[in-house]
């Protein structure tokens, strides 16, 4: 169930490129405008991802959408596979060779490696700090085409998705550039 709802939030978050995309082919002189973000600046991150399953599913999503950095906070333990309902041996490992796939052991180091990188942290967030998705791509929009446009800015999205009972963590909630929910 929870990757079917982060797959679902990867086609409301990228397809619109794609659709802006062929239309700016045929309006090609429309460049300067940037209002959506591209597969190639977001890394969906997964923090203590437990099912296979999802993770799987989550992983299909990403690659057929072109989103290439998966992005993997090492979790507690695992869910096991039942023999009523097992998992496909192989089909992991073959989509992690074709996606950049890298695991951390804490939030903290992924929060580093964020920061060495210069890329702007978004956590899914059901609080009142949170901010609807579309008003913060908004507004990352608007600061990418501003005269001040810093690194961090153009660098990219690390979008983290928590787990479905508990969500994010605390520590990357605290350290988060923005907050955001999906209406």
């Amino acid at each position: 169930k929870h990757g079917t709802q982060v797959a679902g939030i990867l086609l409301v978050f990228l397809l619109p490129w794609q659709w802006r995309r062929r239309r700016r082919r045929r309006k090609r002189h429309d460049r300067s405008r940037r209002q959506v973000l591209k597969p190639n600046e977001v890394v969906v991150v997964l923090e203590r991802c437990t099912d296979p399953r999802n993770y799987e599913r989550i992983l299909k999503v990403c690659l057929a959408l072109g989103v290439s950095k998966v992005w993997d906070v090492k979790p507690i333990a695992y869910k096991k596979m039942s023999a009523r309902n097992p998992q496909e041996e192989g089909n992991v490992d073959e989509l992690e060779r074709r996606l950049d796939v890298r695991r951390f052991e804490t939030p903290r180091h992924f929060l580093d490696e964020c920061r060495d990188l210069g890329l702007a942290v978004w956590a899914t967030d059901l609080s009142q700090r949170a901010v609807a998705l579309s008003t913060a791509m908004h507004g990352w929009s608007v600061a990418c085409q501003g005269p001040e446009a810093t690194k961090k800015d153009a660098a990219g999205i690390a979008l983290v998705f928590g787990r479905e009972v508990d969500g994010v963590t605390q520590t990357v909630l605290d350290e988060a550039d923005e907050r955001v929910y999906f209406p």
